[in-house]
């Protein structure tokens, strides 16, 4: 995956899964999540996919991705 986010789902009744999409998965899965409702996969690592409830989702909190940067921060003067 290009883009990896990392996302956990909390669901009503106290369980919780993590799941790491690329970015159109994670865009996907937010509409499903704002449009009130339903079925949707959403597809991970290594070949898996979850098929999540929407109606039973509490929160999701996401992790964009990070710039990875090598070398030294900093600036020159």
């Amino acid at each position: 995956m290009s883009e990896e986010y990392r996302i956990d789902i909390g669901f009503s009744g106290g369980g919780s899964a993590q799941v790491q999409a690329d970015k159109a998965s994670w865009e996907d899965f937010e509409s499903s999540l704002k449009a009130g409702g339903g079925w949707v996969t959403v597809p991970g690592k290594d070949d898996t996919s979850f098929l999540v409830n929407t109606e039973q989702v509490v929160y999701a909190r996401v992790k964009a991705p990070s710039k990875k940067t090598m070398g030294f921060g900093g600036t020159s003067h």
